[in-house]
């Protein structure tokens, strides 16, 4: 479902704007568009999805998540917690 030009709803509370800026990536099943910056709100399989997270970062990317989300997360040297 597209909201606006620049705002977009992956799936379930998966959003993206600007092609770039994630939020609970979910369910993203191919590579995308790499994140400039991913925000997980909390550690739930449906917000914090390790494949759909693999298939946007990029060296650049930044995480933005609580301290439950950042002991799943592998990506530690990434991570704003």
């Amino acid at each position: 479902m597209k909201l606006g030009e620049n705002i977009k709803i992956n799936c379930h509370s998966s959003i993206c704007i600007d092609g770039d800026i994630y939020f609970d990536p979910f369910k993203i099943e191919r590579r995308q568009q790499p994140a400039k910056i991913i925000f997980i709100t909390h550690p739930h399989f449906d917000h914090l999805d390790l494949e759909s997270i693999d298939n946007i970062i990029s060296p650049d990317t930044v995480i933005v998540c609580s301290t439950p989300c950042k002991e799943k997360l592998p990506y530690k040297n990434k991570i704003i917690a």
